[in-house]
């Protein structure tokens, strides 16, 4: 832990008996002093104790703050905010806004996909390593805003497609073909070889 005295620290939370002081030190100097809270929690799978610890604030010269009031004081290196003056203002929006894909796949080539369903609005997405099929139909609400409703088809195994049925037939969770599924395969291969 460290050998700072908490009473010394102003804003110390001295009624907090669990409120600890821990040096991060980086090449074995002092680079951050935080207050944490350790807690021994009990794993209900394992059954064993686990050690789990809680950063409630940080200290600056000599000063605690909670995270919230360090975040809001200083930036990420740890150098203090300068308040803006009230004649700058921010921008509203960002100037390179964050684009998020919702996993929507277009690279796929529905041609080489078996049994794909034809249709409009028809999309494939991915959830994982899974790959959905969802048709998508748009209404406007009471609003006036756009919106749509997903409806799952079915899932793409192995370059093949298979309603939801079908999957829930033949899969397990993880795509793993189920017992019934291999040995009706085994069946007809077998039966295909004696015919042959």
């Amino acid at each position: 832990m460290s050998s700072i005295n908490p009473a010394s620290i102003k804003h110390f939370p001295l009624e907090n008996h669990k409120a600890r002081i821990f040096e991060s030190k980086k090449n074995g100097l002092v680079s951050a002093v935080y207050v944490v809270e350790r807690y021994n929690l009990l794993d209900g799978r394992s059954g064993k104790y686990k050690r789990v610890t809680v950063t409630i604030g940080r200290i600056v010269d000599n000063t605690y703050y909670t995270m919230e009031e360090y975040h809001s004081a200083f930036k990420r290196d740890g150098s203090a905010r300068t308040p803006l003056s009230e004649d700058v203002k921010r921008p509203v929006s960002r100037i390179r806004p964050t684009v998020r894909t919702r996993g929507k796949s277009k690279s796929i080539d529905r041609n080489l996909i078996k049994n794909f369903p034809e249709g409009n609005n028809i999309t494939l997405c991915r959830s994982g390593e899974r790959l959905y099929v969802i048709k998508r139909e748009y209404y406007v609400d009471e609003n006036g805003k756009r919106k749509d409703n997903k409806h799952y088809l079915g899932q793409v195994v192995n370059n093949r497609f298979y309603t939801t049925e079908e999957y829930k037939d033949k899969f397990s969770k993880g795509a793993n073909m189920k017992r019934k599924a291999l040995a009706n395969k085994n069946k007809q291969h077998s039966a295909q070889e004696e015919r042959n």
